[in-house]
């Protein structure tokens, strides 16, 4: 017997349980919190992160703010610089044409200009780099929203140490208790939706094709045949077992029934594969089968005649039909022969 829905409910982390909500037998409904766990590790980490993202912020607010104003102010003191610097250069130049300085001066002051304006290309680079859509402002940012991914993910893990039903249904089974410390995948609860149930049966896939949805079927415990119930076939699976060759089906459980029939019992179905109303019924054991014809014995005018029927079904029982009704007289053919004398007693 299994139930319309079943779930098993397994931690995904390795934590003590706090808390348990309910208790086994407990009817709960789909979200509900069933149990918590600590996460006293999930709280460091989110503070160590809050950390990190604090001292982000400061770096980045730091190389935004105070950083650039400086990387500013000194490009602009060298801009300065090398503008003074341009026009000694220009005036050196002068006089070394007109013959008043050597010209080892000139060139050392070429040489001056020189590593200015480098100095002051590296300065550009540098502030360039630290105002808000600078390479190191950038990285800083990266930073900061790395940590806060970072605080998202952590929150989210949260989730994993509050343990939901998720179906309606019923606690069939409550494997664990506060203060325990459990494992990933080990089970806690087990839940199921007890409102419908269904037997479940493999069928031999040579039968298959004799089963149908809305098929007429009787479910009994296979310890109690006397409490069998009328049901029908509502699943059929589209493939078969390739390891067992079987193909599993489903009958419901009548709901006024649901009571008698519990989880994981086991059933005993009969799939009822033909009905036949106002036939008759005789034991195998009185059927004849000579020449490929099928009889039976019957008295006729004080001998027994063979009389030719039509036998269907197998196993102990078959089902005749010809010139018969319920009142023909039938020999047991195992005490009788054909054409014995045969006196009748009594009304049959």
């Amino acid at each position: 017997v299994i139930p319309k829905d079943y779930v098993i409910l397994s931690p995904e982390v390795s934590a003590k349980i706090t808390r348990i909500n309910i208790r086994e037998g407990d009817y709960v409904n789909k979200g509900q919190a069933l149990a918590s766990l600590d996460s006293s590790s999930v709280d460091n980490r989110v503070r160590e992160i809050n950390a990190s993202i604090n001292s982000a912020n400061a770096s980045y607010e730091s190389i935004v703010s105070t950083n650039y104003d400086l990387a500013e102010k000194e490009r602009l003191r060298l801009e300065l610089e090398l503008e003074n610097l341009k026009r000694e250069k220009d005036r050196y130049e002068i006089l070394l044409k007109e013959g008043a300085i050597p010209e080892v001066e000139f060139t050392k002051l070429e040489d001056q200009f020189a590593i200015l304006e480098k100095r002051l290309e590296s300065a550009k680079i540098t502030e360039l780099s630290l105002s808000q859509d600078g390479t190191e402002a950038k990285k800083a940012l990266s930073s900061v929203s790395q940590s806060r991914a970072s605080l998202q993910s952590a929150r989210s893990d949260y989730s994993k140490y509050m343990i939901n039903s998720p179906i309606s249904g019923t606690v069939v089974r409550l494997n664990s208790s506060a203060g325990e410390v459990v494992q990933p995948g080990q089970t806690i609860f087990e839940i199921a939706d007890i409102s419908e149930k269904y037997a479940y049966v493999e069928v031999d896939e040579k039968n298959i094709t004799k089963i149908s949805l809305g098929q007429k079927a009787y479910i009994y415990p296979s310890s109690n045949p006397d409490i069998a119930v009328e049901s029908y076939v509502t699943k059929i699976s589209n493939l078969v077992d390739k390891e067992t060759g079987t193909v599993p089906i489903e009958i419901a459980i009548p709901a006024e029934s649901l009571d008698l029939f519990l989880i994981d019992l086991s059933v005993t179905v009969e799939l009822v594969i033909n009905e036949n109303k106002d036939v008759l019924v005789l034991n195998a054991s009185y059927i004849l089968n000579e020449d490929g014809k099928t009889y039976i014995l019957t008295e006729d005018e004080g001998l027994a005649k063979k009389l030719e029927i039509t036998a269907r079904g197998t196993g102990a029982k078959r089902i005749i039909s010809g010139n018969v009704s319920s009142s023909t007289r039938i020999l047991d053919p195992q005490e009788i022969n054909e054409n014995d004398k045969i006196k009748i007693k009594g009304e049959p």
